[in-house]
């Protein structure tokens, strides 16, 4: 499917608005919008936003329900920003696609729709379970990406073993 088929199925599953932050062309705007038009939705609900030096920062100020990751190729930076603010992530992957072209940057927290079909349902999760998946989201985060992450990661590397095996 493509990105505005996904726009068009999230807007007829109840999303009111969503949000693309990134430079992208009037054409390739154009077009998006000519196709959600064309699956029977209001292309004015699509929000084209340019570059932000901070996405974290810019997902804060606006306040997103959830974070789309980006589609068809997501596992960036954009992912993990988001998680750093504590979004649910809703991951659209390609069935049979590559791994390569499906990264899970989230380690499993993310809620995955690999058809359209299945966009509806994950609406409801994202809306029900939204506390529970921001909590995970930025537990990842912590975890995997924060700058204590990183240290572990340059202690580990320097020392040659894991510094969370040591006893203090």
């Amino acid at each position: 499917f493509s990105y505005a088929e996904l726009l068009a199925a999230l807007f007829s599953s109840g999303v009111t608005r969503m949000l693309h932050i990134g430079e992208m062309s009037e054409s390739q705007k154009d077009r998006i919008c000519a196709d959600i038009r064309a699956n029977g939705q209001d292309a004015t609900r699509a929000v084209f936003l340019p570059n932000t030096p901070s996405l974290a920062k810019k997902l804060v100020e606006l306040g997103p329900d959830f974070y789309l990751e980006s589609y068809p190729m997501g596992g960036g930076k954009a992912a993990v920003e988001a998680m750093c603010v504590g979004l649910p992530i809703l991951a659209p992957h390609t069935a049979g696609a590559s791994p390569l072209l499906n990264v899970d940057m989230t380690f499993g927290t993310s809620v995955v729709v690999s058809e359209l079909a299945q966009v509806p349902a994950a609406v409801r999760r994202l809306e029900s379970e939204k506390e529970a998946l921001s909590q995970r989201s930025r537990a990842v985060y912590e975890e995997h990406y924060s700058w204590s992450a990183f240290r572990q990661g340059l202690l580990w590397a320097i020392a040659g073993e894991d510094p969370r095996d040591q006893i203090s």
